[in-house]
């Protein structure tokens, strides 16, 4: 992602310049990204847990969805705009180490836990875990928050082998 600079409250990942704050951890948002994903989709496969915040992590996608809301199912996704479909490939795999380092981070935090290629969150209540996300102060956070739990239903009925080929990802 580029840097960007937001007005107002301290941003995730950023750093605080007066008035201004300028987001350069993409680390940082990925790693949100993850929690936010298993804290409202529960178990996920790795594979799929990695498109799904690669997704989270396109402001593209995640403007049209604030903005389209219910109206957008996973199928026309892809035909509502082909030009960001275009780059979802390359997003991925900018993507993809950082999720790597993201879910390292949590195993080595007792956070998450791996288990034939499924990942999840330790705790038994996965709604007890993590009370603050929602509560951050960062537009980008609270903006994959919002959208997160509707791109969950949005490919609950999706397999991953479907994901992967409506999306284009190589793997």
């Amino acid at each position: 992602m580029k840097n960007r600079r937001e007005s107002g409250g301290i941003l995730i990942g950023g750093v605080n310049m007066g008035n201004e704050t300028i987001r350069y951890n993409n680390q940082t948002m990925v790693l949100y990204s993850v929690i936010v994903v298993l804290k409202y989709g529960g178990k996920q496969d790795m594979l799929r847990a990695s498109i799904l915040v690669t997704l989270l992590q396109d402001e593209r996608i995640v403007s049209m969805l604030k903005e389209s809301g219910e109206d957008v199912s996973f199928a026309n996704l892809r035909i509502l705009n082909r030009g960001m479909m275009a780059n979802i490939n390359k997003r991925y795999y900018h993507t993809l180490p950082l999720f790597v380092n993201a879910v390292s981070m949590l195993l080595d935090a007792q956070v998450v836990t791996v288990s034939n290629g499924e990942i999840q969150l330790k705790s038994k209540d996965s709604c007890d875990c993590f009370p603050e996300i929602g509560n951050v102060d960062s537009v980008t956070a609270n903006r994959v928050n919002s959208v997160a739990p509707y791109i969950l239903r949005m490919c609950e009925d999706v397999t991953t082998k479907r994901m992967i080929q409506t999306l284009n990802v190589e793997i």
